[in-house]
């Protein structure tokens, strides 16, 4: 049986027409930027390039596109660069206990520093409550920052219209959106026509190469930076600039936003079958909303410990995860802080999509996962 690679919210393989861009532009384009001559001068106009591309689908200037090593850096440059410069006028961080490592890490560090952090409450997909979070924003409000997917359960913050309403409670709040696992996947208007002032994203999650991603930097909006050196990229961001990698990301997301329509027909047709056929299944429940992202579908097999059934899987060549591949093999914290009972968090799996797979992979999936679940029902007590 061919490979069945359903972990695609971990990441992404490399597009060839991505990798095209990657090898010609190392070859043909290997200046460095800051340079003064023709070289210089020609790489960084690939960086300009690859900074309208992704402003183009973000909807937002040129200007206000960051390019950064990926999903991590960027969340960490938004949450503590952007709350640092408020310290000494206010105290409070709001965020989601659900949200992606690189968020809750960055948190813990603001609060070695005295900001309180203040965690809003889900509902049982991991999604903040609108109402208890906008109940927790006062004058003390640096910054909130959540994310747009949820990675483990597909679950979508709306986190337009609560930009909108936690700038009416305090406009001088900053709204932060991890958008990693939702850019081009979910719908959003362009980011100038919102309130949202950063706006992180990652290129390995787009066929992309890892080491990819970008920071939308609202006009206006101050931000300390973490690195600094020769004061590249506004200053936000010291460091020559990888001009191969910034050429990739850039293609990887137009061509993401091009054939959008495409892929995201493509994944519900996949997603949708897969659903289709596991409720129909005894001993399997669903833990993702059906109106979520469906490039993710996390389930629960009654009595399997999740370990065992994914390397059963991975056996059969089929490839899914237990939770975020950043939290090796831990307990999930969304699904804990979702209040789902310990044996479906023990019996956790993320299946999720792109618009490479095939609907008949989804049946194939669907009969591994009953095969494993008659051959270890009983592990998980």
């Amino acid at each position: 049986m061919p490979e069945l690679y359903f972990d695609n919210s971990a990441t992404t393989p490399v597009d060839p027409r991505v990798a095209d861009c990657l090898r010609d532009c190392c070859v043909s384009c290997w200046g460095n930027p800051a340079s003064l001559h023709k070289k210089g001068i020609e790489a960084e106009r690939m960086i300009r390039k690859a900074a309208a591309q992704i402003a183009t689908v973000l909807g937002c200037d040129p200007d206000e596109v960051l390019f950064t090593s990926g999903g991590t850096e960027s969340n960490n440059l938004a949450v503590i660069g952007g709350s640092m410069p408020k310290l000494r006028r206010t105290k409070k961080v709001i965020t989601s206990p659900t949200e992606h490592p690189s968020v809750l890490e960055a948190v813990k560090e603001l609060e070695k520093s005295g900001f309180e952090a203040v965690f809003c409450p889900v509902d049982e997909f991991g999604v903040p409550d609108e109402e208890g979070l906008l109940s927790l924003v006062d004058e003390q409000t640096a910054m909130v920052s959540l994310m747009l997917c949820n990675n483990e359960t597909g679950g979508v913050t709306p986190i337009v219209s609560l930009a909108e309403r936690i700038k009416e409670k305090n406009p001088e709040t900053l709204v932060h959106c991890d958008g990693v696992q939702g850019f081009c996947k979910v719908s959003l208007p362009p980011l100038s026509r919102t309130k949202i002032d950063l706006f992180s994203f990652s290129g390995h999650k787009l066929f992309a190469p890892k080491g990819t991603g970008g920071l939308y930097v609202a006009k206006g909006t101050r931000l300390l930076p973490r690195m600094v050196g020769g004061g590249q990229q506004r200053g936000l961001r010291s460091g020559t600039e990888p001009v191969p990698l910034a050429v990739c990301l850039g293609e990887a997301v137009r061509l993401a936003a091009e054939e959008r329509a495409e892929r995201l027909d493509a994944v519900s047709a996949v997603s949708g079958r897969l659903r289709t056929l596991v409720s129909e299944m005894a001993g399997i429940t669903v833990n993702s909303p059906a109106g979520g992202a469906p490039h993710i579908l996390n389930l629960s097999v009654e009595g399997v410990k999740s370990e065992i059934l994914l390397h059963f899987l991975e056996s059969q060549g089929a490839y899914v995860s237990s939770g975020s591949a950043c939290a090796g093999g831990k307990e999930s914290h969304v699904l804990k802080a979702a209040g789902l009972p310990p044996k479906r968090i023990g019996s956790a799996l993320r299946i999720s999509f792109s618009h490479l797979n095939t609907p008949k992979e989804a049946e194939q999936l669907a009969s591994l996962l009953a095969e494993g679940m008659k051959k270890y029902k009983g592990t998980l007590r």
